[in-house]
């Protein structure tokens, strides 16, 4: 007999503080699967917030939820500065508190239990059961070292927060434990844990760090520059590629162009990084460079570094950032170079859509990368740096190419008791376009093959347990290793699994399912 326990179960959560206007949650409880297994319903919890949802954190421990709403103005254009910050207790359907949150002054930073909210003029810490503030100090953070009750953040002074004076907070007490200086004048690009006491901060360069001390070395280049007037890019180009997302903590002033640099790359001990000046290797023990090779004025920008053999290979993008927007800077290139002696062995600067042309995406595949620039892709020969094919997407049929997405495709071949699928061609790349549709090439000669309606595809999003979860419009199966569907839920290939909850987040709606209970 099927157990149908489908009924709606609708009430609403209000909170008011004083200082604030009244907050509403409105919950949810209903079904939103089938469990095949047991012939029975799985039930659900959505939780709609009174405008779009910005940011979004589930404490499996505690059984809550931490949400950032954020609006838009009425034309849709753009979005408020002003929102509001909750935590919510999804175990008791109860919203424990709820404040306003400004973006254009404040940034949130949590892990766990521990909630940093960063203004111009202090960070205070925020007790997690109450919303209050527990703890008050004049740095503004820039990291949240939770394992070790320690926060990373810069002086905040009368002329505002400092450039270059790093320090560390005890979050205990608010006590000061060292400082030093590490520049930050461009934002932070990336950090890095090498293990559990010692990290390294790639800001105007790299800056190894003994966490308990604040010891460490520094290499100091060129990541960004000051009042540069470049032509932002237009918003269909900026957004395609994940790539190209900014700064880890992003620095403010006026005509700041960031993001000169590449990632952070690590052999053996020692550090390889591209700045705005030049590409460098640097001792992980002591700091000195063991080489480095400089870039002519205005050619380098944000770019990847990848290391094949004895080869360095420096993918040069020819973007940049203000702000959070792209903009065209440098020249797109491909340079190579002997990774031990740093012997320039190449570098081919490419016109790939006429003079503003940039990189939006690419590929490493043997012996070749693919590059992505707007509707066109170019094999490139590594041996040389030469583009040796290219070909044209007609972008009005096909959409705009957004970017290679490959690893968690699946092909579908039938849906029914069980699924039927099969593996990407690994000699072929695919690409998501604007009109989602999934488009193919060959690695070898950039031959076009058969286009898929994002409805022809899988998209794999793991495993829970045993089982594994296979997205497809609107729809998530669960598989067993027979491929065998054993339940069916109404959550899309955005969902994603914290422990045993999956969840989705739709503009300003969260839907949990707790796998553990109906599985």
């Amino acid at each position: 007999m099927k157990k149908n326990i489908s009924t709606l179960v609708l009430f609403k959560i209000v909170i008011s503080f004083a200082q604030n206007t009244p907050t509403t949650v409105e919950v949810t409880t209903s079904k939103m699967g089938v469990n095949k297994i047991h012939n029975s319903d799985i039930i659900g919890t959505a939780y709609e917030f009174p405008e779009r949802i910005e940011n979004f954190y589930l404490d499996t421990i505690t059984s809550t939820i931490t949400v950032q709403t954020r609006g838009v103005s009425k034309n849709g254009k753009r979005l408020n500065n002003i929102g509001q910050l909750m935590k919510y207790d999804i175990y008791n359907n109860n919203l424990l508190w709820s404040k306003k949150f400004s973006y254009n002054r404040s940034t949130l930073k949590q892990k766990n239990q521990t909630l940093l909210i960063s203004k111009q003029n202090k960070t205070i810490k925020i007790d997690p059961d109450n919303g209050k503030e527990t703890l008050k100090t004049k740095n503004y953070i820039y990291s949240l070292i939770d394992q070790k009750n320690l926060a990373l953040g810069y002086r905040i002074k009368a002329s505002g927060v400092s450039k270059d004076e790093l320090r560390a907070i005890d979050l205990k007490n608010g006590d000061l434990k060292w400082q030093r200086k590490i520049p930050n004048e461009f934002g932070w690009n990336e950090i890095i844990h090498l293990n559990d006491s010692t990290i390294i901060i790639s800001s105007n360069g790299l800056h190894k760090i003994n966490l308990r001390t604040g010891k460490g070395w520094d290499y100091n280049t060129v990541t960004g520059k000051k009042d540069y007037t470049a032509p932002v890019i237009a918003n269909t180009i900026a957004g395609i590629a994940a790539i190209f997302t900014g700064t880890f903590v992003a620095s403010s002033g006026p005509n700041l162009v960031k993001n000169l640099v590449s990632n952070m790359l690590i052999e053996d001990s020692d550090f390889y990084l591209s700045s705005e000046e030049q590409v460098a290797k640097i001792n992980g023990e002591t700091g000195e460079i063991i080489w480095k090779s400089s870039f002519d004025k205005n050619t380098s920008s944000r770019s990847h570094i990848f290391i094949e053999n004895e080869t360095l290979f420096l993918l040069n993008f020819g973007l940049a950032n203000t702000g959070t927007r792209a903009l065209r800077f440098g020249k797109p290139f491909l340079a190579a170079y002997n990774k031990s002696t740093g012997k320039k062995l190449y570098q081919k600067t490419f016109t790939l859509e006429g003079k503003k042309s940039i990189i939006t995406d690419y590929k490493i595949i043997e012996g070749n990368l693919i590059l992505l620039s707007d509707s066109k892709l170019f094999l490139v020969d590594k041996n040389t740096g030469s583009i040796t094919k290219s070909i044209k997407f007609n972008s009005d049929q096909n959409g705009m190419l957004k970017f290679f997405e490959e690893d968690k495709i699946l092909i579908l071949k039938d849906l029914n008791e069980k699924i039927s699928f099969e593996n990407t061609d690994k000699t072929r790349s695919y690409l998501l376009s604007s009109k989602r549709y999934v488009l193919s090439i060959n690695n070898i000669d950039l031959t076009k093959g058969t286009r898929l309606d994002i409805n022809q595809i899988l998209i794999d999003n793991g495993y829970y347990e045993d089982k594994r979860l296979l997205s497809r419009g609107a729809k998530t199966y669960l598989i067993d290793k027979n491929n065998s569907i054993t339940s069916e839920l109404n959550m899309s290939s955005k969902s994603f699994i914290i422990d045993n909850f999956i969840i989705e987040v739709n503009d300003n709606k969260v839907q949990i399912i707790d796998l553990k209970k109906s599985l």
